[in-house]
């Protein structure tokens, strides 16, 4: 294992305990960084933390190069959509708006 390579494990361990989006956006964007050794060890980082969680969202995957989503998606975790465009679409909105007001029992 390089020096590099034994630096950016280390870094992934230490970071994969931290949690929170603005860490994990942080990342995505270190994970494009034009020097090969920071760019890795964001994407390593990343890798580490869905692994655990078992899902990556759709958002995120998405702002990652070709390549970095291939090596995501090898990983077998889940692509979640957004919560934020569930919240955000008339029509998801009125979807569940209406199933909850007919499972309740209210009839108009």
């Amino acid at each position: 294992m390089s020096k590099a390579s034994a630096s950016s494990a280390r870094m992934a361990r230490a970071v994969a305990g931290l949690q929170g989006r603005p860490v994990v956006e942080a990342l995505v964007q270190t994970s494009a960084d034009a020097e090969p050794e920071v760019a890795e060890a964001g994407l390593e980082t990343l890798c580490t933390i869905w692994r655990r969680d078992g899902v990556v969202g759709e958002d995120l995957l998405l702002k990652l190069d070709p390549q970095a989503q291939d090596r995501v998606r090898a990983l077998g975790v889940r692509v979640a959509e957004p919560l934020v465009s569930s919240v955000h679409s008339p029509a998801k909105e009125q979807s569940w708006s209406t199933t909850c007001w007919y499972s309740c029992g209210y009839r108009t």
